[in-house]
């Protein structure tokens, strides 16, 4: 669509008139009906009501930037509990993430990890995420080198 065009599509978007509840556009035969967009409004309403609709996904609830060390990057993370008794390195690679501070049982939450320098540059290699056995509100993080033995590597990890 040219310029010209885009300009007259949106004077005839302004030059709108209601007639029963529906409006037509002045200079063209396209038609917007109020009617049935309403009805279907107001149907969805009722299903969510019911809860006969899925639920749409989650803004992002908190996030952890964790050091190869296990620990916690204060300055990037968000809603993660900093304690290094609970945040914290437990075996070369092998990490739990505790988000106390959003539930205290986080299993059904979407999570997604990836490696990070959280400097410049990138990192090869592999990450894994898993229900932390015992604590219901921390998240088991996995690291390995691209060789795929355990390594000791900087990640995020984010929750929603």
């Amino acid at each position: 669509m040219d310029k010209r065009s885009w300009f007259a599509a949106c004077k005839m978007s302004a030059e709108t008139s209601e007639r029963n509840n529906d409006t037509t556009y002045k200079g063209d035969k396209v038609m917007k009906y109020i009617k049935p967009i309403t009805f279907v409004t107001g149907l969805m309403f009722f299903f969510v009501l019911l809860g006969l609709l899925p639920k749409q996904a989650q803004a992002t609830v908190a996030c952890a930037q964790i050091n190869a060390n296990g620990t916690p990057r204060a300055a990037g993370s968000f809603r993660v509990n900093l304690n290094g008794l609970e945040t914290r390195r437990l075996g070369v690679g092998q990490y739990e993430v505790d988000f106390t501070p959003v539930s205290t049982d986080i299993r059904n939450y979407v999570r997604s990890a990836v490696l990070d320098t959280q400097t410049t540059g990138t990192l090869t290699g592999q990450i894994g995420v898993a229900d932390r056995a015992g604590d219901l509100s921390s998240v088991w993080v996995d690291t390995r080198n691209s060789a795929g033995a355990p390594q000791d590597l900087p990640f995020d990890l984010c929750i929603s």
